[in-house]
């Protein structure tokens, strides 16, 4: 069957509107239109005082994804780890695993980290997937084969002309409405 890729949100930081991955789940729905993305925002059930709910949310799933900045690694490995248990494709990305492609794919419930940008690449991803084909020519990704960390060369910075704007229907939007002020990004950087 066709990947059903969820893209939750962790619980450490700021509540605000994901933008980042609001804008890959756009750029995936245009490039992969037969994948069918969700977005879980657990900060926000977090703020709302209900509780996570992982192994339902992960059931019917083919491949999840994560990811985050260094505060937010524990979250993002408590909710690939129970992917992985239940036997899910899981990746991270973001900046901290960006940075630490290795350390992430040896905590043994990641399966590919996409590097930098994401979204050409994660995309690409996804499609080697659902196909089952090589990952060998995926520039960005990095992925352990044989017990060896492989990665991929990197990818060249995206022309953002390219982007959709970002999937706001994915999102929750009203429960943000009372937490947060809205954001634009006019440029990527930190680390990439």
């Amino acid at each position: 069957g066709k990947p059903l890729v969820k893209y939750p949100v962790k619980t450490n930081g700021d509540i605000g509107v994901p933008l980042g991955l609001l804008y890959l789940a756009a750029y995936v729905r245009t490039h992969n239109p037969t994948t069918e993305i969700s977005i879980k925002d657990y900060r926000l059930e977090k703020y709302q005082g209900t509780v996570r709910t992982l192994e339902h949310d992960l059931e019917n799933i083919d491949v999840a994804s994560a990811g985050g900045a260094t505060t937010e690694i524990p979250d993002t490995l408590e909710i690939l780890g129970v992917a992985k248990r239940l036997g899910k494709i899981t990746i991270a990305g973001g900046i901290y695993p960006s940075s630490n492609a290795e350390q992430i794919l040896r905590t043994g419930v990641v399966d590919y980290v996409v590097r930098g940008e994401g979204e050409e690449t994660f995309s690409e991803l996804l499609t080697a997937i659902e196909n089952n084909s090589s990952v060998e020519n995926i520039r960005g990704i990095s992925y352990i084969k044989n017990n060896t960390i492989i990665n991929n060369p990197n990818r060249a910075s995206l022309d953002l002309k390219k982007l959709s704007l970002p999937a706001y229907d994915l999102a929750p939007m009203d429960d943000y409405a009372g937490l947060v002020t809205g954001s634009v990004y006019s440029a990527r950087g930190c680390g990439m």
